[in-house]
């Protein structure tokens, strides 16, 4: 039997060399000098295009992307364009799905031009649309947004911060660091995430929140993100910390970071460069990257229902792939070139022989040769490791291991909390396998987690904060 393609994000843990010249080169107030261009910002929800959609608009063949919403305030909405339109072509690029289209409008900038072909009705038109900036994210009685960047090897980054009200004192620092995937952290219209909840809460609370987009999200510059390194990635989170710490309304001895997966990992290794007083890590890993790929393919291969004796026959040839392209530094088409008997397989894990899980092999090649276990032992803050029981993407384990390290080189600075009915995305969900069936339609928030993290922030920083 043939394995079928393992989706990227289904296996992931998760969806730099520059001089820096200072945040506010005039020393006026942050963002003032901002180089960055902002991000278009067309305002539609879309999807592929459905049986039904297809019979009315009497499409009897090719693909297409649906518009199944449009934002107010939008570009899509400002052009006409409506719920049920089927977008066909962006200037010359064909669009038969929405991959297509977001990759064809993907780094356009407010003002830039673009045609886009849709059929509505039945007929075939054609639109010239100027895309309109992104709207900012806005602030309230309890704190202002500052959207500034950074340089970093992989060009200028967003970097999107949150300034208390309060004036007169310096302020506590959380820094969220995202997962894998190739998206915003930005809050955009019709296109949310699943951290607002966390860092607002932050926010409200007298802390100044950070947030940075990765090369070629965004604002951010560079990319496309899915060919950005590792190694070019964690120096955007580098560059953005050694920023936020500059701004004069920071007390730099009271920064914190969550990581959310990938982030998690990032985390540890920021720190053992610059301290900071406490690192919170959801749903990550800590052992090497060759334990955590042959573990967590067993496990979701196994909550599909793949017998036991296929499920060995992968990972016997995972482990051989593992080791060609990790410990021996080989690309994909190198590894298939010296064992051709482990193409079908390769050809199941990586897109256009370089991506895996929307990723460069080349981030991973690197990822591997980081020893997590020596950043965590390095740390001499406080760590707090956090895993749901709905999270199939990590395990237990790995969070266990992160405070038994951590407790190891410095006794007590290490918590593992294990947290019922959430899963990796911080969805409701009973179980591994409730999460793993509803990938994609996760449940409502669990707001367990903002508040098991403002707990842990609020005892480790020893200082009061506003209540909400």
């Amino acid at each position: 039997m043939i394995l079928r393609r393992v989706e990227p994000y289904r296996l992931l843990l998760f969806t730099l060399a520059v001089s820096m010249s200072p945040v506010c080169a005039s020393g006026g107030e942050p963002g003032a000098n901002d180089p960055l261009k902002r991000a278009g910002f067309f305002g539609a929800q879309v999807g592929p295009l459905t049986d039904k959609a297809r019979q009315e608009q009497k499409l009897k063949e090719g693909g297409g992307t649906l518009v199944m919403k449009v934002i107010p305030g939008s570009t899509a909405e400002e052009a006409g364009f409506q719920a049920g339109d089927v977008i066909t072509a962006v200037d010359d690029s064909q669009t038969p799905g929405p991959a297509q289209f977001v990759a064809a409008l993907s780094g356009r900038k407010g003002g830039d031009k673009a045609r886009l072909t849709f059929v509505r009705g039945g007929q075939s038109n054609t639109k010239a649309v100027t895309i309109k900036p992104r709207p900012r994210e806005t602030g309230n009685a309890d704190f202002d947004v500052i959207y500034d960047s950074v340089p970093s090897r992989g060009g200028r980054l967003r970097t999107i911060v949150t300034r208390p009200k309060a004036s007169g004192k310096k302020h506590p620092v959380f820094f969220l660091i995202q997962g894998l995937g190739g998206f915003s952290v930005e809050n955009i219209p019709g296109h949310p995430t699943f951290y607002p909840p966390i860092y607002e809460d932050f926010a409200r609370r007298g802390y100044v929140t950070l947030r940075v987009d990765k090369p070629g999200q965004g604002d951010s510059e560079g990319g496309p993100t899915r060919d950005v390194d590792f190694e070019t990635e964690l120096d955007g989170y580098r560059q953005a910390l050694k920023a936020v710490v500059s701004y004069d309304f920071v007390d730099k001895d009271r920064v914190f970071i969550f990581g959310h997966s990938m982030g998690g990992v990032m985390a540890p290794l920021l720190a053992a460069e610059r301290p900071v007083k406490g690192i919170a890590a959801y749903g990550t890993a800590s052992k090497t990257w060759y334990e955590y790929m042959l573990e967590t393919t067993r496990r979701q291969m196994a909550l599909d229902g793949i017998p036991a004796s296929e499920i060995d026959d992968a990972l016997r040839k995972d482990a051989a792939i593992n080791h060609a392209l990790y410990a021996e530094g080989r690309s994909p088409e190198e590894v298939v070139k010296a064992h051709p008997e482990l193409g079908p397989r390769i050809d199941q894990l990586i897109a256009d022989g370089k991506y895996f899980a929307g990723r460069h092999y080349k981030f991973f090649h690197q990822l591997a040769g980081k020893n997590l276990a020596a950043a965590w032992e390095k740390f001499d803050g406080h760590a707090l490791a956090l895993w749901g029981k709905a999270d199939f993407v990590s395990t237990e384990a790995d969070h266990a291991l992160i405070a038994e390290i951590v407790n190891k080189a410095h006794p007590g600075h290490g918590t593992f909390i294990a947290m019922d009915g959430i899963d990796h995305g911080f969805g409701r969900a009973a179980s591994q396998d409730e999460s793993r069936k509803s990938l994609g339609r996760a449940g409502r928030f669990n707001t367990d987690i903002v508040t098991t993290l403002r707990d842990w922030v609020a005892k480790v920083d020893g200082q009061a904060t506003r209540a909400q």
